[in-house]
């Protein structure tokens, strides 16, 4: 999966979850780039970045119904 290079899910795609780069894109990334690249992350190789994913997803999706 290719996205264009030094996009929000670029760098959430290929940066480990360590990394304080995937964790400044994490934050700044929208909730529709989280739920695509959700959906689009093959689940091989990549299921402690998709539950981090859904973590924050979650997060900013709760954070949102109680304004």
């Amino acid at each position: 999966m290719k996205y264009a290079q030094g996009t929000h899910k670029s760098w959430l795609e290929s940066c480990p979850i360590n990394d304080c780069n995937f964790k400044s894109h994490l934050q700044a990334a929208s909730i529709e780039e989280l739920q695509e690249l959700i959906n689009e992350l093959p689940e091989k190789g990549n299921k402690s970045k998709i539950k981090v994913l859904q973590a924050e997803l979650r997060k900013r999706l709760k954070e949102n119904a109680d304004k």
